[in-house]
Order: C-alpha cells, then sequence, then structure tokens
C-alpha cells in the first residue's frame, strides 16, 4: 500500500471516530430534550436541565443558557443550594466562553458563597480563578488580585503544583500592569521554577515569554532574549502553528531594540505570516504591521514604515478595535511630523484627538451605568433575602400555633395554614423570581452593550499606559546618572498622575517627582503636559534655576489651561496642575538646588534627616507676582535624598485601617537608610503591602531615593 493510500485511510478513520463522538452526543442530547419535556417531577427535570446545560455550553450556547436558568429557577424554588451554586457556576461557566466579563463576573460572585458553605475547594479554584481573569481583563486589577491571592492559598492547601503555578503566573500579570516589575518578574520566576519541576511545557512557554516581555521594557536585552528564545524553543514543539508567532514577534521587538533591524523584520515577518492564516486573530496581525512599521520609521524607511502603519489602519478598522485605530493614527502623526509633510501630521493628530475624546467620554457615561446596574443588583438581592425571611418567619409562626391548638382542631388549622402560606410563599417567591428574571433580562441587554464600549474604553486606556511609560525616563538612564538609586512606582490605576522624570543638561542633571491633579485617566492627562513642559523649560534656559523653571512652567500651564482669575468671584476656573520637588544636580560643585511646590525634599545626613519645605504655591494656579524659591544643599559622599508624592504617606491600612502619615514614613526612611538603595525599594514595597493589606489603594505612589 502506498504512504498516500495509508495516509488517506488514517484521514478517514480520525474523522469516522470524531463524527461517532459527535452523534454519540448529539443523540444523548436529543435523549436528554424529550425526557425532560415530559411529566416528570421538578427534581429529575433539574437533573436533565442542568445535563443538558453541560452538554450544549460549547455547541450550542443560547439553548443552553435557556436551560440552565430553567434549572435555578426549579433549584432556588426548592431551596437546593448545590444545584443553586451548580446552575450559577454553569451560567457564569457559558458567559465566559462567550466573553461577556460582566455576566461571567455575576453568575460566578452569586454561586461563591453557597461552594464556601459546601467547603468544596476545587470548585473555589476554579470559580477564583474566572473571577480574577474577568476583573483583570476589565481593568480591575485589586480586585484580581485579591482573587488570584486566594487562588494561591486554597493550592497551596491542596498542594496543586499547576494551580501554585498558575496562581503565581496570574499574579505576576497583575503587577507587570500597574507597573511593578520587579514583583512581576519575581512572581514569574516562581511560576517557572515550578513549572519546570513538574514538567509543564506550554507553561514554561508562558513564563518565558512574560519574563523576555519584561526584560525587553527595562531595556535588559540580553537577558530578554535568552528568554525570548527558550519561549520559541518550546512553542516549536507544539503542533498549533498558531502558539509560534507571539515568540517570533517578542524576538522582532528585542531585535529592534537591539538595533538589529533586519533579524527584526524577519521575526516580524514570520509572525505576520502566520497570524494571516487565522481569520481571528485579526489584532494581532495589525500590531506585528505596527511594529513592523516602527522597525522602518525609527531606522530604515519612513516611506515604507507609513505602509505597513496603513495595513495596520485598515485591518484595525475592518474589526473595529478603537484601540488598535488609535494606535495607528498616533504612530502616522508621529511618522509624517517626521518627515515634515505637515497636511498629513495635522490629519492623523484630529483624527486621533478625536477618537480619543470621544472614548474618554463614552467611557465615563458607560462607567457610570455598569454602577447603577451593580447597585441594581445589590437592591435586588437584598429584597429577594427580605422576602425569603419573611416567608421563614410565617413558617415558625405555623409552627407555634400547632403546639397551643387544641388536639380536635389540629388537622384542620394545619391545612389552613399550609394553605395560606403555601399561597402567601408562592407569592413571594413568584414575585421576587418575577423581579430577578426582569432584572437579569435588563442586565443581560444592557451588558452586551456596556461590555462592547468597555472593551474599547479599556483597550483605549491600556494604549494610553503605553503612551505615558513612553514619556518616563529609563531605568537604564536613572542608574547611568545616579548608580545608586531607586524608583518605587506603584499607580492606583492603569494610567498614574504621579510621574518622575530626568534630564541631563550641559554639566548639570535635572530630576523631578511630581503629583499632577487627580489620577488615572485625568492624571495621566496633565502628566504628560507637564513632562513636556519641563522638557521644553530646559530647551529654553538650559542650565536655569529651578525656582525660574517652576514660575515657567506654571504661566506655561495657566494659559494651555485656560486657568485665570475670575475678575467677578477672585477665584480660578479649571483647577488643574502639579505639586512638584524640581532639584538640579551640580557634579562639579557637589550642591543640589531644589525648589518644589507643596513637596519637601528629605535629606540624610549622619543619621539625622533634615526637611526642606517647599512653596505653597501650585504650579498651573499661580498669579505672576508669586515666585518658586530655590534653596541650595551643598552635598557630601554618602548624603541620600528623598523626593515622593503623598501617596505613600496617605494610604490607609494597619488595624485600625489609619493613613501611614509622614512621620511613619521619615521614621522608616531613618530605619533603612544605611542599606543600598535598592534593598531600601524592596522594604519600602513590602512595608506598603504589609500596611495596606486588603484595603484598596487610595493614591497614586511615588518615591525617588538617591545616593551621592
Amino acid at each position: 500500500m502506498s504512504f498516500f493510500a495509508i495516509l488517506l485511510f488514517t484521514a478517514q478513520l480520525c474523522w469516522a471516530e470524531k463524527n461517532k463522538s459527535w452523534e454519540a452526543d448529539s443523540i444523548k442530547i436529543a435523549k436528554l430534550k424529550i425526557a425532560y419535556r415530559k411529566e416528570i417531577p421538578d427534581t429529575q427535570r433539574l437533573y436533565l436541565l442542568l445535563e443538558l446545560g453541560k452538554k450544549e455550553k460549547k455547541s450550542n450556547p443560547d439553548s443552553s443558557l435557556k436551560h440552565l436558568n430553567h434549572a435555578l429557577k426549579i433549584a432556588q424554588a426548592y431551596f437546593y443550594n448545590a444545584k443553586i451554586a451548580e446552575a450559577n457556576y454553569l451560567l457564569g461557566l457559558v458567559y465566559y466562553n462567550l466573553s461577556e466579563l460582566v455576566e461571567s463576573r455575576y453568575y460566578m460572585l452569586q454561586c461563591l458563597p453557597y461552594y464556601k458553605q459546601l467547603g468544596d475547594q476545587k470548585m473555589l479554584m476554579r470559580i477564583y480563578q474566572i473571577i480574577g481573569r474577568t476583573s483583570y481583563d476589565r481593568g480591575s486589577y485589586s480586585i484580581a488580585l485579591k482573587f488570584f491571592l486566594q487562588l494561591l492559598d486554597v493550592s497551596k492547601d491542596l498542594k496543586d503544583s499547576r494551580g501554585i503555578s498558575d496562581s503565581y503566573h496570574a499574579i505576576a500579570k497583575i503587577y507587570k500592569s500597574q507597573n511593578d516589575m520587579a514583583q512581576a518578574i519575581e512572581y514569574n520566576k516562581r511560576a517557572l521554577d515550578i513549572r519546570e519541576s513538574i514538567g509543564y511545557k506550554p507553561g514554561i512557554a508562558a513564563s518565558s515569554f512574560n519574563l523576555g516581555l519584561i526584560l525587553a521594557s527595562l531595556n535588559r536585552l540580553d537577558e530578554a532574549l535568552a528568554y525570548a528564545n527558550r519561549a520559541l524553543s518550546f512553542r516549536l514543539e507544539e503542533k498549533e502553528e498558531k502558539n509560534h508567532a507571539e515568540p517570533y514577534e517578542l524576538l522582532g521587538k528585542i531585535h529592534n531594540q537591539r538595533g538589529e533591524y533586519l533579524t527584526s523584520i524577519m521575526y516580524y515577518k514570520n509572525a505576520i505570516k502566520i497570524w494571516k492564516k487565522h481569520a481571528d486573530s485579526k489584532d494581532d496581525l495589525a500590531e506585528n504591521y505596527i511594529g513592523l512599521g516602527a522597525v522602518y520609521v525609527d531606522n530604515l524607511s519612513p516611506i515604507v514604515g507609513i505602509r505597513e502603519y496603513k495595513k495596520a489602519l485598515q485591518i484595525s478598522e475592518q474589526i473595529g478595535n478603537n484601540y488598535l485605530i488609535l494606535q495607528c493614527y498616533l504612530a502616522l502623526y508621529n511618522t509624517y511630523n517626521k518627515i515634515g509633510e505637515h497636511q498629513n501630521t495635522l490629519k492623523y493628530l484630529k483624527l486621533y484627538s478625536a477618537l480619543s475624546n470621544k472614548l474618554v467620554t463614552e467611557g465615563n457615561r458607560i462607567l457610570l451605568e455598569d454602577m447603577e446596574l451593580e447597585n441594581s443588583i445589590l437592591q435586588q438581592e437584598k429584597e429577594i433575602k427580605l422576602l425569603k425571611k419573611d416567608a421563614a418567619l410565617k413558617e415558625l409562626r405555623v409552627k407555634q400555633e400547632e403546639d397551643t391548638i387544641q388536639k380536635g382542631k389540629i388537622i384542620v388549622n394545619i391545612l389552613l395554614v399550609i394553605l395560606a402560606t403555601s399561597l402567601l410563599i408562592g407569592y413571594f417567591i413568584f414575585n421576587s423570581y418575577r423581579l430577578k428574571n426582569r432584572t437579569n433580562r435588563l442586565l443581560t441587554q444592557k451588558n452586551k452593550i456596556i461590555q462592547k464600549h468597555r472593551k474599547d474604553i479599556l483597550s483605549s486606556i491600556k494604549y494610553a499606559s503605553r503612551i505615558q511609560n513612553a514619556f518616563f525616563v529609563t531605568k537604564g538612564k536613572i542608574k547611568e546618572c545616579f548608580p545608586d538609586s531607586f524608583v518605587l512606582f506603584k499607580p492606583k490605576d492603569i494610567v498614574s498622575g504621579d510621574f518622575y522624570w530626568l534630564k541631563k543638561s550641559k554639566s548639570k542633571i535635572y530630576f523631578a517627582t511630581a503629583d499632577c491633579t487627580g489620577h488615572g485617566v485625568r492624571g495621566a492627562l496633565i502628566s504628560i503636559m507637564c513632562q513636556d513642559l519641563l522638557k521644553k523649560s530646559l530647551e529654553n534656559n538650559p542650565d536655569g534655576d529651578p525656582g525660574n523653571l517652576l514660575a515657567w512652567i506654571s504661566q506655561q500651564l495657566m494659559d494651555s489651561l485656560q486657568q485665570h482669575l475670575s475678575p467677578d468671584s477672585g477665584e480660578f476656573g479649571v483647577k488643574d496642575g502639579m505639586n512638584i520637588a524640581l532639584c538640579c544636580y551640580d557634579p562639579k560643585s557637589k550642591t543640589l538646588a531644589f525648589s518644589g511646590s507643596h513637596t519637601p525634599l528629605y535629606m540624610i545626613r549622619g543619621g539625622k534627616l533634615t526637611e526642606t519645605r517647599g512653596d505653597n504655591n501650585f504650579v498651573g494656579r499661580v498669579v505672576p507676582r508669586e515666585v518658586y524659591n530655590t534653596h541650595t544643599i551643598p552635598l557630601k559622599k554618602g548624603d541620600r535624598f528623598y523626593t515622593f508624592s503623598d501617596g505613600f504617606a496617605d494610604q490607609k491600612g494597619g488595624p485600625k485601617k489609619k493613613k501611614f502619615y509622614q512621620g511613619a514614613f521619615q521614621k522608616k526612611l531613618l530605619d533603612i537608610h544605611q542599606k543600598p538603595m535598592e534593598e531600601q525599594k524592596d522594604i519600602l514595597n513590602n512595608t506598603l503591602i504589609a500596611w495596606q493589606g486588603n484595603n484598596d489603594q487610595v493614591d497614586d505612589i511615588l518615591i525617588f531615593g538617591i545616593q551621592v
């Protein structure tokens, strides 16, 4: 028999087996549907409906949802907690498979208390994982972290190595999203160690890929390259070609950073070749065209780069991915601006601004709707609990009456009480479930709309984070200027109102920490504007006095935001700006010039902490006659100084949930100041985590420490 005949025969056998399996499932589903339509007790019907929901959750999700909702009603009517839990869990699972994250998390939260009561640890693992994932995908990082930490605890109790490694992997992703790269690396390495010990190859590939991605962002390119190549080697062992594309894309990025442009192009083209074969990966294809375009624009040919960007834009518009469209607009704006084509520069700037403003406005509206929906859910649950409690009280009264009624009237009275109670409970149950069903229908309709918009908004905010991070000075640049230093930066949200900044100008080094109005999107927009003004202030006055620079920046910010005193009220209209500590270090004279706005400078010398206070003039709301004072400090070898925002001291925690306060912060700095700077950073971070506990982070947190 020829090779091709054998191959054909084998393929026919495989198809026959697959077809048999499909036919068997179809027959089972058909039998179940016939059975549950018969006149059978509700308890038996409940089991059939749950089984149907399981069988159809992937092949026919709409039918699965219908059967599971029916099962949930029956289970609730009989107060059958185990089946209430199962129905809610399966509903959450179906919605998760449909990428309906709001609905999925809602049902998972509904079943969680039941499984806690039942003590089912394995089910709790699955629920914690899905709630964590849905919260992460929605950008709710603090909520996601809580559930992944609970997943880690349960996995450790069960001694489940795979579960422990998956928990570490998920926690690492959250720290990366919060820009805490040290913790992200630590947890990825923990996950990798376990996955190597149990020989879990897909997990080894995933952890290696994530480490390569993080290290590339920190410009640790040799380490990043080693991890990326390792991820690729494991992925190439997998039959699914689609899994090969991500390591190719990462290698393209790393080789571009290393200045190996032709190698970078080769890897990007390898990834593009794979993504083109998969219709469900258009967004990945567009991202690779953007990466390839950046290689050409930055190093070889801006014209070719524009061509690649436009391919990405066309695909992004086809799939309606506003996050990628926004990214393409920005890339095309920067490229046309670079080559001096002013008409196209203006065109794409307008497109970028319009789409960005639209998404931010729409996002605020959607978030308000989401809050209203969550309040509505809580209110409905309270009403249902009250109805159940009322019904239970009435049953108790019936029992008490039974004990006091004479023997001859017991049967009649019991029948009357049972009839009245049944009608009353039936009325309450009917009304409560009718109310809940109506709410669920409205929630489902609204949530589908909200979820689509939320994905666009969240993608836009995540890209805004990339843009903001591009403005930050790299850790490598900071180490080049101040080898013994650290930056502890923990944004409250995806984007931040705090920022750190550093710039060499002639023989001096300027650096700053700033806290802009608000946090999140509002704070991020102001922070980008303020960083740009810091840069321009040095371009205008390369050896400028910090106080004079702040005065110039304040005036420019007032003009840009149209913040001026009202002639009627004597107050400012818009109130945006920043508190900042701006320093100028002169290596020749060994002096530090400092000027601050509502922000002090701490210096530790000989075990004593000295505070130099800034002025009470807010940058962006200062009338022209007010000035910022500059303080010049002679330095000695071994001096340590710290600038910071108010986030660390304002963080609530501890047993009484109070603020950390500046006094405790100063004491902590004195306790640790003799340790190496990187170790100080770790101690401060661990102190913050222990103090915060389960409380939410209240503000962006930023500390910049330097030793001369």
